[in-house]
């Protein structure tokens, strides 16, 4: 596991807030040809990522990103697993110079880690634009990190007791979505707040109730604070309860959230209400996500699925290193082992490899056809933010989908985890087992 490296920047900030181009260019030496992303988040209940601008890396090394933002924010630049961030203003322009990284570092260690296992970028900064001046000139964002950076230290320390916390530091300015640090602070200020309720009250009550119920309570007077953290705490709320009740629970609270998106006034939490109603009805699908094979020819997933006549996909990716990974090789050594009769009529099994060089998985390949196995075995071209977006952050990894490319399952039972027995491999079975 890496310890985080610690980032090394400055924070240079200007007046206003109106809208306005920010850019952010520089070099990076050694990811020429990769892609570098600015991002930040739709909003602070979802987390959903919101993509500003992204470049291809030149082969001298540079790259130019601009975008517009209509506030002083923290902003994420991703290139493939590995971020950093940076503080941007309207109408700033940033020079970036990514020090030395060794890029392939996912094809010696890990693919995908756990967030916190990931590496941070460092960089050195200069502003190109002499308009800008240091911290004292800001227009206010360090003065507020800064401040709710000392409360979940008072916090902590036990130094405020929970009143004083709330009267000091929320309801003593007014309630805004435009500052980070103030927002993360409310959200665990309220943390688990409807655990006061039961589930009984919070499947049968309406908006309007739960609202008055809540405003009882002398810290959510604040009408647009009480409103936000109803969205958080139901958000939070489905995302708590077993799996086999979440959709009977996803449902009421879906009428419950569409209840306040129509009588809210205001508009940034109908927003954010519509986030939420989003990220629960979207289907995620691997069909888009285009692979290579041995050849180096693109596939899309969606035609490969069509050239079988299976009504489920078991789909496994792997990485080539046996020493870092030696699961992914013990687990396809053990699912080359389950008869492919006992389940061909049911499911169709796919591996990929998510190796960072294609010449890793060709390498691989050879010794995988030597083995005479009619499984199909491709490259994950290196589609990282999708492979992202639908949970396979870790290898190896097993997901169930259906004959278009939809998840049933992620995280699906690995090979030696009872595969052979579970739906819809054990054709004996399909009425009585999971």
């Amino acid at each position: 596991m890496f310890n985080r490296i610690v980032l090394f920047s400055c924070f240079l900030f200007v007046y206003g807030s109106s809208i306005s181009q920010t850019v952010i260019s520089g070099t990076a030496k050694g990811a020429e040809g990769r892609t570098v992303k600015v991002l930040t988040v739709a909003d602070y209940i979802t987390h959903k990522p919101l993509y500003l601008a992204c470049d291809t890396i030149s082969k001298d090394g540079e790259f130019y990103l601009d975008f517009n933002i209509t506030n002083s924010c923290s902003v994420k630049l991703e290139i493939d697993y590995y971020q950093t961030f940076v503080y941007a203003v309207p109408g700033m322009r940033i020079s970036l110079d990514f020090l030395a990284f060794d890029y392939h570092l996912a094809e010696k260690v890990n693919c995908f880690w756990e967030s916190e296992q990931i590496p941070d970028l460092m960089y050195a900064v200069s502003y190109s634009d002499s308009s800008f001046f240091l911290f004292k000139n800001d227009s206010g964002y360090l003065t507020k990190m800064n401040r709710y950076r000392l409360a979940k230290y008072e916090e902590a320390t036990g130094k405020m007791n929970r009143k004083a916390l709330f009267e000091n530091y929320i309801e003593s300015v007014p309630f805004s979505l435009n500052n980070d640090y103030f927002v993360e602070f409310v959200g665990d200020f309220f943390n688990n707040y409807f655990s006061r309720f039961s589930g009984k009250f919070l499947l049968n009550t309406t908006i309007d109730n739960l609202l008055d119920t809540m405003g009882i309570d002398p810290f959510l007077r604040n009408e647009m604070l009480r409103e936000y953290i109803c969205i958080k705490m139901l958000y939070q709320y489905v995302l708590s309860v077993p799996a086999h009740a979440q959709a009977v629970v996803m449902a009421r609270v879906k009428s419950l959230l569409k209840a306040l998106s129509d009588k809210t006034k205001f508009n940034e939490l109908s927003r954010i209400i519509d986030n939420v109603l989003n990220e629960w009805s979207s289907v995620k699908s691997f069909k888009s996500m285009i692979l290579k094979d041995f050849n180096g020819q693109n596939i899309l997933f969606e035609n490969l699925l069509k050239d079988f006549d299976a009504p489920y996909f078991y789909v496994g990716f792997i990485s080539a290193n046996n020493i870092l990974c030696p699961d992914c090789l013990t687990e396809t050594d053990v699912l080359l082992r389950i008869p492919e009769k006992n389940y061909k009529d049911s499911v169709k099994v796919i591996l990929i490899n998510v190796d960072d060089e294609f010449m890793t998985y060709y390498h691989d390949y050879r010794t995988f056809s030597s083995k005479k196995s009619k499984i199909p075995y491709l490259y994950f071209n290196r589609q990282i933010s999708l492979m992202r977006s639908l949970d396979a952050v870790h290898f190896p990894c097993y997901f169930l989908l259906d004959r278009t490319g939809v998840i049933l399952q992620s995280d699906f039972a690995k090979p030696s985890d009872g595969l052979e027995s579970r739906r819809p491999f054990c054709r004996r079975q399909q009425d009585g087992q999971n």
